[in-house]
């Protein structure tokens, strides 16, 4: 996997979920959002 570019610094040797350089994201995509709970109060 070494022949691979990340796609996010371009550098070759990791992919873009793995990079060093960019940690901003933390790699997530989507998720979560909810949680949300409604109280009727029947």
């Amino acid at each position: 996997m070494s022949d691979r570019n990340c796609y996010k610094c371009q550098q070759p040797g990791h992919i873009s979920r793995n990079c060093p350089n960019g940690e901003s994201d933390g790699g997530r995509r989507g998720g979560g959002g909810g949680g949300v709970v409604l109280n009727l109060g029947c």
